[in-house]
């Protein structure tokens, strides 16, 4: 199970799934899916996404998403 919190209180829980360097988000249901490209260097996992939908409260409008994450 997957709780993926991207803006409080906005949460949903859901599976992951990663093909090759291609990591895919889905919502519980199969009602949504979010893909994102990954990338693994020594300790640093970086996740991005291109095209992404998002709500910043005005309605969904284009964005990206760039994460990266370094194993201490």
């Amino acid at each position: 199970q997957l709780i993926l919190t991207i803006i409080a209180p906005d949460t949903t829980t859901g599976t992951w799934t990663l093909q090759g360097k291609t990591l895919l988000l889905t919502s519980a249901g199969g009602t949504d899916t979010t893909q994102y490209q990954v990338s693994l260097s020594g300790s640093t996992l970086t996740v991005y996404s291109n095209d992404l939908m998002f709500d910043f409260g005005s309605g969904e409008i284009p964005a990206q998403l760039d994460a990266t994450f370094v194993r201490l």
